[in-house]
């Protein structure tokens, strides 16, 4: 059973890393181009726009 678990949690990290690419958006603070995984929409209200940050930038 043990066995089946494992097997299970290593297609997923497969997914994820798959999942995890390059996206079009680039950072608003650094001008870098962010991984999906890094990536932070954020809604300006003012001008009613999305920015889009790096998760480490914004913070």
């Amino acid at each position: 059973m043990a066995k089946g678990g494992k097997k299970i949690q290593r297609e997923e990290k497969k997914v994820e890393q798959a999942v995890d690419h390059l996206t079009r958006r680039v950072c608003y603070r650094c001008g870098q181009p962010i991984h999906l995984s890094e990536l932070l929409p954020v809604k300006d209200g003012l001008r009613n726009r999305m920015r889009y940050y790096h998760k480490k930038c914004f913070a």
